[in-house]
């Protein structure tokens, strides 16, 4: 050991600035990794579904092995000059072998301490951190269960068997850990951060902002404090104090993607700052211009605001990132659609028909987008197929008729005139419409169109798609 130890020793210096840097980046990505899938939507029409809260919380402390690293370089300098051979030293140099990335190394060290005293609560701890390290939680949770068993107030063990259980929804458990470890070191971050994520999921903000607020009275430069508060303050409803925290957030890591998602996404939906959100989510694109997430709330702002062409290659760059993101076919399909792109529109209409196949009206849009290329033989093709999924007795049904019935536009008109479900009788004119504009019957088409822009919903597609459709009429008249 003292041949190891001295070999370290003639390296220990040059070592010490990267285990500085090294300490920085493990505490800012173990406490705010994004979600690995984040299930949302578009944040404003036409995608107008519910946006899950990503998890930012994960286990802190592999990044905290120790604490303060200047004080822990010092304890073990000086701990190693009095005695390289004391339990103590070797416990703080595998703290240091942990913190390079020796693990192996550490390891070794660990076991020689433990062999000696089974029951060393300091190395039983490293060497839970280290297995957590290696990714084994399963064993770390048994060291852990055993240290607190020999040392029932060991507050880091406490701590750290919360975040496990916490990870594992096991919020009683969690709770529980990390009141114990509180009770011991009030001011234990890890037990704070750990406690103020139980309370949040449990739904007691205000609980949770009292945890947050004692980090931030310790550690006010703490980024993920200010993180984890302004969700306790936005489901408290003090959503101008959430933005306060993500823009001190910001300020103190201006290069962290999230905060700006966060901040966007809070002054979007609840504040009503679509300019905020729109700065919010460009800020995010130029910090990681290849990640899909921004571009989805981006693209629902553009869409709205009436620039279709900017929406629309966002959406697509979304689903060029992530192909199986469906909750942004209609919404391409559509767009691409109006912005007379058929065949593109064709492949995300079609796809958002798979996965909703009750919704009749994207098997019509598709076949609609043959239509307007005048490829009549692949709509029959294609609605041959489409409607043995249509109840027979459905305005659907008798709606696909027009396209392989001749004459049977007038029996259809009439069956859409006296449909008492408005908006399905609004989706269907939409379809007439766009079937009497090829039909050449333009006044009839305008009719129809006119309508549906008049009684749809202001963000619904027939709405928008009929808008799209008079204001070509419009501009064609303004050439004549």
């Amino acid at each position: 050991m003292t041949v190891l130890l001295s070999g370290h020793m003639r390296t220990f210096t040059r070592i010490r600035d990267w285990l500085l840097a090294a300490f920085a980046i493990g505490m800012l990505y173990s406490c705010a990794s994004a979600p690995e899938e984040p299930e949302i939507v578009a944040p404003l029409p036409p995608v107008i579904e519910e946006i899950p809260e990503e998890d930012v919380y994960t286990t802190m402390s592999e990044a905290m092995v120790l604490g303060d690293v200047d004080e822990a370089i010092a304890a073990f300098e000086d701990a190693y000059s009095k005695d390289p051979e004391d339990a103590e030293s070797k416990i703080l140099y595998a703290n240091l072998l942990l913190l390079s990335g020796n693990t192996n190394e550490a390891r070794l060290v660990l076991e020689e301490v433990l062999k000696d005293d089974p029951e060393n609560t300091e190395a039983l701890y490293n060497l839970a951190l280290l297995e957590g390290i290696s990714g084994n939680r399963a064993r770390q949770e048994e060291i852990l269960v055993d240290i607190v068993r020999i040392d029932p107030t060991h507050a880091k063990a406490n701590a750290s068997l919360g975040e496990i259980q916490l990870a594992s929804g096991r919020l009683g458990e969690a709770g529980e850990s990390f009141l114990k470890a509180l009770a011991e070191d009030p001011e234990s971050i890890v037990a704070l951060m750990g406690y103020g994520n139980v309370l949040l999921r449990e739904g007691e903000a205000a609980g949770a902002e009292e945890q947050f607020d004692k980090v931030i009275s310790v550690f006010p430069d703490y980024v993920f404090a200010y993180v984890d508060r302004s969700r306790a303050r936005r489901d408290n409803g003090d959503y101008a104090a959430a933005e306060e925290d993500l823009s001190e957030a910001a300020r103190l890591d201006p290069g962290y993607y999230w905060h700006y998602i966060d901040r966007g996404r809070l002054r979007l939906l609840n504040l009503n700052d679509v300019e905020g959100a729109l700065e919010d989510f460009n800020r995010a694109i130029e910090i990681d211009p290849d990640f899909f997430y921004a571009y989805i709330f981006r693209g629902g702002i553009l869409d709205r605001s009436g620039e279709t062409a900017k929406a629309v290659e966002d959406y697509l760059k979304v689903l060029a990132a992530k192909p199986d993101y469906y909750h942004l076919y209609a919404p391409a399909g559509f767009l691409l659609y109006s912005e007379e792109r058929y065949r593109e529109a064709r492949k995300y209409l079609g796809k958002a028909y798979e996965r909703e196949p009750d919704e009749h009206f994207y098997a019509f849009a598709v076949a609609l987008s043959f239509l307007k290329e005048g490829k009549e033989p692949e709509l029959q093709t294609y609605l041959k197929k489409a409607i043995v999924d249509f109840p027979q007795q459905s305005l659907y049904y008798q709606l696909a008729r027009i396209f392989f019935e001749s004459g049977a536009g007038l029996y259809v008109t009439a069956k859409v005139s006296d449909e008492q479900d408005i908006d399905l009788k609004l989706k269907a004119l939409f379809v007439l419409a766009t079937y009497y504009l090829s039909e050449e019957q333009t006044m009839l088409a305008q009719k129809y169109f006119l309508e549906v822009e008049d009684k749809a919903s202001p963000y619904s597609y027939e709405r928008r798609l009929s808008s799209f459709e008079l204001e070509r009429f419009r501009g064609e008249g303004s050439e004549k």
